[in-house]
């Protein structure tokens, strides 16, 4: 819930390839990246890239707003009920 928060927030997102979010959430250079916890220089160079590149930060944080806008309780709730519906058919 932690990434849904920064999105909220509107933030751009660095996330880990182990996080099950990441593929659903992080649109890599739209709205943050995704790395892979067991590489310090990949991580390193993201951080390095959000400090001093010239990324367009309030295009991606808009769009992490526009993306978790998405993933609201009620359809958290609707694929709840819909995936007992398939299950119980």
């Amino acid at each position: 819930v932690v990434v849904n928060e920064a999105m909220a927030a509107n933030l751009p997102v660095l996330v880990s390839k182990q996080c099950g979010c990441y593929p659903d959430l992080v649109h890599p250079g739209l709205n943050g990246f995704v790395f892979d916890p067991e590489n310090l220089s990949e991580l390193t160079a993201l951080f390095t890239k959000l400090a001093h590149s010239e990324l367009d930060l309030k295009a991606m944080c808009t769009r992490s707003s526009e993306i978790v806008s998405n993933y609201t309780p009620e359809r958290a709730a609707e694929a709840v009920v819909d995936t007992i519906r398939t299950a119980t058919a």
